[in-house]
């Protein structure tokens, strides 16, 4: 697919990569880069993380909606990463804000988790791991559920419960 751009009358190519590993893909192109100014994705954070170091080495921006991660956060290992979307890092110090705003001194987080080994860890993981690592003094309490496995929720929710409710 070719398209015009609208402001000197180029020419820009896209190429669609789907059943190619994205990593494989990206270094293909890159190593013989031929007038590459920008490249476009990947969003899956674990196929990101090694393409957004490249790209720096590479002196290619990047521009991915992915990249949520506080991990993304670190310039000096994504130089050249724009996440076109916003990070959890903002997440965390929005949550914070809200607290000391009220403030609010006991805090409990419960989140689901994938099995890591097969999944990598959860939208709920990174999210909620910004949110803790907000918390510079007290960090929350946190309880964390798979929902593949037999997790007793009452005994979760007693555990929770005695570590992250203040007395009245």
């Amino acid at each position: 697919m070719k398209a015009k751009t609208d402001t000197d009358g180029g020419k820009m190519t896209i190429k669609p990569r789907d059943g190619q590993s994205a990593e494989e893909h990206t270094r293909k192109e890159m190593e013989g880069r031929g007038g590459r100014d920008v490249f476009l994705g990947p969003v899956d954070d674990y196929v990101l993380a090694p393409v957004a170091r490249f790209s720096g080495a590479w002196d290619v921006p990047l521009l991915t909606p992915g990249g949520q991660p506080s991990a993304f956060d670190i310039r000096k290992d994504y130089p050249l990463l724009t996440r076109l979307k916003g990070y959890y890092t903002e997440v965390g110090r929005l949550f914070s804000s809200v607290v000391n705003h009220w403030g609010w001194e006991v805090l409990g987080l419960i989140y689901e988790e994938n099995d890591e080994k097969e999944d990598g860890h959860s939208v709920c993981h990174f999210t909620l791991a910004s949110i803790y690592e907000a918390f510079k003094k007290t960090k929350p309490h946190f309880e964390k559920f798979n929902r593949n496995s037999m997790t007793n929720f009452t005994q979760l929710l007693v555990n929770f419960q005695d570590k992250a409710r203040s007395e009245c």
